[in-house]
């Protein structure tokens, strides 16, 4: 899921589609559809789709493809996220006037951040404090099946040799040491001290 958020949010100069303004998200995933543009392409969508956002109207918004794509699966009245280390506000450098040089500031527009396990977390929490449990809910499920999806289309790969390695002859102390984690969370969570989300993220993490 992290493998996949980040390689949709990646932002390469030079690719299929580098420049391209679009007048909404629905005919920029058209584009995309029709092969017509590489995922990571910097691009310029209007802010006047995206009222809801405390964006300036009138305005071009500096932007890839593969962002445009994962907002969509955001909450409406959520601010866009352009920046993987920073979900709260947009640079104003990326924000263009209709009628100035859009292609130009695309083409000299600064790569952003791409969305990593950090940018997730910082997601989630906002979710949480912002949004109704359902909303919430319903992201999570939104963001983890687009994850994968493009988890699996990025054709990255591991090696034996990037999992981490432990002391075999301690392996059996490792799984009691988490069977008792395990446990305890299951206690938090029948008092009520954690939800279920919270358990489960727990015990995934051990």
């Amino acid at each position: 899921m992290i493998l996949g958020a980040y390689y949709i949010s990646q932002e390469i100069k030079g690719v299929k589609g580098e420049g391209t303004i679009f007048a909404n998200p629905q005919e920029a995933n058209r584009a995309f559809q029709l092969n017509k543009i590489d995922v990571h392409a910097i691009v310029g969508i209007s802010t006047n789709c995206y009222k809801d956002k405390g964006l300036p109207s009138n305005c071009i918004l500096i932007t890839s493809l593969g962002k445009i794509l994962f907002n969509e699966i955001l909450p409406k009245s959520m601010l866009y996220l352009n920046d993987g280390t920073n979900i709260l506000t947009i640079d104003k450098q990326r924000i263009v006037p209709i009628g100035s040089d859009v292609r130009k500031a695309i083409i000299d527009a600064t790569i952003a951040p791409a969305f990593v396990k950090k940018t997730l977390g910082k997601i989630v929490d906002y979710l949480y404090n912002n949004f109704p449990v359902e909303i919430v809910a319903k992201t999570m499920d939104d963001i983890k099946n687009i994850g994968f999806s493009y988890s699996t289309r990025s054709g990255i790969t591991i090696s034996a040799f990037d999992l981490p390695s432990y002391d075999t002859s301690k392996k059996l102390a490792y799984f009691k040491d988490a069977d008792a984690v395990v446990a305890n969370l299951k206690r938090q969570f029948a008092k009520g001290l954690l939800t279920d989300d919270e358990r489960y993220s727990r015990v995934i993490n051990l």
